[in-house]
């Protein structure tokens, strides 16, 4: 039988273990690598990220030293509370000893129990690859089936075989393409037999493949309220699950709908982690994000491509700018203002204080060329403002 889920989503039977850790925001998502062997038209992946040889954890960019990197991505993994992690791309097959260092590294820091689910692609895995997964942690696969090209799935299905013959979660992950119920169907028919569940996604649309979308004369919904998922994808999705319902009734299917991804799976994830981020002197917002008191340095404050500059500042840069904010700092202090109620943000490169601070020594901040502001942000790794107001 075909439910509604309480997270704006839709299954038959129910939904796999990883999927209902991420719709709680119990999921760190470590995104491996940008590199991937094929070159899908819907891929959704920003520019900053699409083919570039780069590991974030959440939205935190990792260092290009591997040690550093599974340290910082653990740090990411504290504060949000994580109790697994998606590990995601690119392909990490490409990328696969790094995969594997991550994998060991944060099971033997938080356990057995913490949960790791994995995308792949057929084409780059095989029976080796996959048991070093296996054997390293992974508690669940999804492989990402070719659902456009013209060709034999016969490879992809013996890939997916192979997987299912150890011990671990096997699924498959399709993004629901309209008009094609028939090709996602026969792919569901072919495979039934050797995966646990289906998930299903709904088809989003982003800055960079806004022109590729528009070549398939696929287009964005204007009733939906994002703004970016493609008009028939859920309808598509819900034909697909209702014939499921009818033929494979044994089988979990999942239709995870953008509002899914973005109001549970992300938002859920960053309300935890402004619990553990914010000071003594900040507060969460209805929607979990922070209100803060900022005095933001004269050249480094929210401006264009500010966001950009946080994310490649180079360590000169970043040192220079430090020194700046001590020797402010004790400036501050001359004024009267109470060392505990200045805390340097050292990620953001600005202080954090109080509403006190700001509205009894305004003025004594600007004269230092620095510049005290009201902001409201979400609480990521790089505190991306929502609303800046300069006093």
């Amino acid at each position: 039988m075909i439910q509604k889920t309480k997270y704006d989503s839709y299954c038959l039977n129910d939904i796999s273990k990883g999927c209902k850790y991420c719709v709680h925001g119990k999921k760190l998502v470590l995104f491996i690598s940008g590199l991937c062997s094929r070159n899908c038209f819907y891929c959704p992946l920003s520019e900053k990220r699409k083919n570039k040889d780069i590991a974030w954890a959440n939205e935190r960019k990792l260092s290009k030293n591997l040690n550093l990197a599974i340290k910082e991505a653990i740090e990411e993994a504290k504060i949000c509370g994580s109790e697994g992690m998606g590990i995601t791309g690119g392909d990490p097959l490409l990328s696969l000893q790094r995969t594997i260092r991550f994998i060991k590294k944060f099971k033997k820091n938080f356990g057995k129990s913490f949960h790791t689910h994995i995308y792949l692609i057929p084409e780059t895995a095989n029976g080796k690859n996959l048991r070093q997964l296996q054997k390293a942690g992974v508690d669940e696969v999804r492989f990402h089936p070719t659902i456009l090209a013209n060709k034999p799935l016969e490879k992809e299905m013996n890939i997916i075989k192979i997987a299912s013959g150890l011990k671990w979660g096997v699924g498959i992950e399709i993004p629901v393409i309209p008009r094609m119920e028939k090709k996602i169907l026969d792919i569901i028919n072919k495979i039934r037999g050797h995966i646990s569940f289906v998930n299903l996604n709904e088809l989003e649309v982003s800055d960079i493949n806004l022109r590729l979308f528009e070549k398939f004369n696929l287009k964005i919904d204007k009733k939906d309220p994002t703004g970016y998922v493609i008009k028939g994808s859920k309808k598509s999705a819900l034909k697909i699950l209702k014939y499921c319902a009818k033929n494979y009734p044994e089988l979990l299917i999942h239709f995870c709908s953008a509002r899914t991804k973005n109001i549970f799976q992300y938002k859920q994830r960053l309300i935890i982690r402004a619990k553990h981020a914010k000071t003594k002197f900040d507060k969460i917002t209805k929607y979990g994000d922070l209100d803060r008191n900022i005095i933001y340095l004269n050249n480094f404050y929210p401006s264009f491509g500010y966001e950009n500059k946080i994310e490649n500042i180079c360590n000169k840069k970043k040192k220079k700018l430090m020194q700046e904010i001590i020797k402010n700092k004790k400036k501050l202090v001359k004024f009267g203002i109470d060392e505990k109620e200045i805390i340097i943000d050292g990620v953001n490169l600005r202080f954090i204080t109080s509403r006190k601070v700001l509205e009894k020594f305004s003025e004594q901040i600007k004269s230092l060329k620095l510049k005290p502001a009201l902001v409201e942000e979400l609480p990521t790794y790089y505190s991306l403002p929502l609303e800046v107001n300069f006093l």
